[in-house]
Order: structure tokens, then sequence, then C-alpha cells
């Protein structure tokens, strides 16, 4: 019996080997990535390569030797901070939303949440001198 995964788990495993990695891979490379065992198929790999090329996250580089190497368009952290603003551009009560995410978070973020946010306002209040 084969292993089911979540929704989107392969896409971000993909991602993951990719951000892990300093230089462009190849299907087989990115295949390796997965460890011990077989690893998704090839044609597989290159189905959620192509849909994560389409969603603008992955570069497909020109064949070198009739291989494609392939490589994260966008940093983890640039990902992430646009899916949280899409997130809240699509929330019904973006304030609420807000409120939720600041409630849910550990002291240690709140903190950087805190020093960025006092660098913006210092960077901003810098602007109108």
């Amino acid at each position: 019996m084969s292993e089911r995964r979540m929704r989107g788990e392969l896409e971000a495993s993909v991602m993951r080997i990719l951000w892990d990695s300093a230089v462009p891979l190849s299907v087989r490379d990115i295949q390796g990535g997965f460890g011990a065992g077989p690893g998704p198929a090839v044609t597989t790999l290159l189905t959620v390569l192509e849909r994560l090329r389409l969603k603008g996250q992955v570069r497909r580089g020109e064949a070198v030797g009739g291989v494609r190497y392939y490589s994260a368009a966008e940093s983890e952290s640039g990902i992430v901070s646009r899916a949280m603003l899409n997130a809240l551009t699509e929330s019904s009560d973006r304030a609420a939303a807000l409120l939720n995410f600041a409630g849910d978070l550990g002291e240690d973020d709140v903190d950087l949440l805190r020093r960025a946010l006092g660098r913006r306002g210092r960077a901003e209040g810098n602007r109108g001198e």
C-alpha cells in the first residue's frame, strides 16, 4: 500500500530541499533529498515542480546536457510572509485575525515584532523630516 501525503506536503518537501541547497538541483537530486527509500517518482516530482513553477515559487533553468536544474524562486521567509498577508487580505475581520495571531505568539516572537515595528516607526519618522 502506498503512503499518502497530506495536500501540499509534497510541494512543501520539495521546497524545503530546494531552500536547503546552495545550488540548483536536478530532479534526481531532489528525489535523493527525500532520504532513505525510493522517494517520489521522477514523473511525480516533475509534475510538482511544474506546479510550483507556475505559482512562481520555482525557477527552471535551461537544460545542461539534457538535464534541467531547479531552484527556489523566492526565500522561505518571503513565501511565508506573502501567505500571511494573503490570509489577512482574505479575512472579513482583519483586526480580529491580527489579534488572534498576536495572541498565539510566544514572547520571543512578540519581542521580535516589537523591535521590527519600532524600527519601522523610526524609519517612517525620519522620512517626514
